[in-house]
């Protein structure tokens, strides 16, 4: 049976030794992320690049060319593998397989709750302001929409979940939450990965 597997890591390393790490990825990439302004947004976006060539190099498969659909999302050429990456706060996390998936990581932090109001359904937004601790059931329902919206391209289908889509939440640190969903139940669990 297929499995998606799960890589994550701390991005700590990258903020003090960037140079050195970007050198591990190929020009066309390096351009991409040095033309980024903010320089957390190029660490993010070098710590997901090295994510999955980690993901690829241990799973014995030699990456190709990422691509990218006209709606932005990336892809393989051949699609042989699916891949999706998130990155929040100084941590980065990539699903990789050869089922479509889509994940998200969020870091437990205080949130402003007027994003709920614009981007929760009502029934998104009734579960969260019930809860006892509202910025961590916030957190939790960013990561399914997250996740979902990446495997479909779609963002109201999380509570009703019209797609089918399986989801599943892990908890392996105190500082941050982990979400991937598929089409079927075919999880590895995460693996952390030390740059």
């Amino acid at each position: 049976m297929n499995k998606i597997n799960l890589f994550y890591a701390s991005l700590e390393p990258i903020y003090s030794n960037f140079d050195k790490y970007l050198k591990k990825l190929s020009s066309k990439r390096q351009r991409k992320i040095l033309s980024m302004k903010d320089f957390d947004a190029k660490v993010h976006s070098l710590g997901g690049a090295l994510l999955l060539n980690e993901a690829a190099l241990r799973m014995g498969i030699d990456l190709q060319e990422v691509l990218y659909t006209d709606k932005g999302k990336p892809y393989l050429e051949d699609n042989s593998f699916y891949f999706s990456i998130s990155h929040s706060k100084g941590f980065a996390l990539c699903s990789f397989g050869k089922i479509e998936s889509g994940c998200d990581i969020q870091v437990k932090r205080s949130v402003n709750l007027k994003i709920a109001e614009r981007f929760f359904s009502e029934a998104e937004r009734k579960v969260v302001f019930e809860s006892k601790n509202q910025s961590d059931e916030f957190l939790k329902t960013w990561c399914l929409k997250e996740s979902a919206y990446k495997l479909v391209g779609v963002n109201d289908c999380v509570i009703q979940n019209k797609y089918g889509i399986v989801f599943k939440e892990y908890n392996v640190s105190e500082d941050f939450y982990i979400t991937v969903c598929a089409f079927e139940n075919a999880f590895n669990e995460p693996e952390k990965i030390e740059f």
